[in-house]
């Protein structure tokens, strides 16, 4: 729902409360562990390199486990922390292998998450059309499964990429669908992300519009509100470059 600083605690309080040992048999009812979703929560309110370390930390728990659904998780989680930090390689790395465990265990929301974040690597390393093609088919993937969860920043990534690719019009396009995500779930979810995307997109249509620096400015003030230091930062850095 977008409230991080309870997220966060929950988290740590399952990690302090968690015993692998007397625990293991919670594996297999609720798959996954917190150090996963500590690992969003400190990359979005400002620790990049506690976010990574943290999913190390669900990483190695995984492996401990020896669960497929809980070891496709945590190397999800570390793709999309490497690709939060804009380093393609690495997310593209641990994509990759969540496919590979995703599609021997035929998990198809794991194996569309996996694509997805194959794509957004590839964009990220300008392999924009063949990025954009990964992603889609991802998105399609994951809404045939019935999940929600994270879809409107699925679309603002690739809203993001259609932007960078030189059509902003088909970016806005996907924007709308995931503000209307939001307005039907009341999720607040990297809200300040689709802000401060949609005020790129509609600079690169309209360099000199007064409503850009509006939506960079709804980024700003949301990410402030959330208590969020990294949308808070680029939102900005793109008020700055205007």
């Amino acid at each position: 729902m977008g409230d991080y600083l309870a997220a966060e605690k929950h988290a740590d309080w399952g990690m302090a409360t968690y015993d692998p040992d007397r625990d293991h048999r919670l594996t297999y009812i609720f798959t996954g562990h917190d150090p996963d979703f500590s690992a969003l929560m400190l990359w979005i309110r400002g620790y990049p390199d506690q976010a990574l370390q943290r999913g190390r930390e669900g990483m190695s728990l995984a492996e401990r486990e020896s669960h497929s659904v809980t070891i496709a998780l945590a190397q999800s989680t570390l793709a999309f922390v490497h690709l939060l930090r804009r380093e393609p390689e690495a997310g593209l790395e641990w994509a990759q292998l969540q496919l590979d465990v995703a599609s021997k265990y035929d998990l198809p929301l794991l194996a569309g998450t996996a694509r997805f974040c194959f794509g957004w690597a590839l964009a990220q390393q300008r392999e924009l059309q063949d990025g954009i093609r990964e992603m889609r088919k991802a998105v399609e993937g994951i809404a045939a499964t019935g999940a929600e969860a994270g879809m409107n920043f699925y679309l603002c990534v690739l809203a993001h990429a259609y932007g960078e690719l030189g059509d902003a019009s088909e970016g806005l396009t996907l924007l709308e669908k995931a503000f209307g995500i939001i307005a039907k779930s009341g999720t607040r979810h990297l809200l300040p992300e689709l802000l401060r995307t949609k005020g790129e997109l509609l600079s690169r249509l309209h360099a000199q519009d007064d409503a850009v620096e509006g939506w960079f400015r709804q980024s700003l003030m949301a990410a402030r509100s959330e208590s969020t230091k990294l949308p808070e930062l680029r939102a900005a850095t793109s008020l700055a470059r205007l």
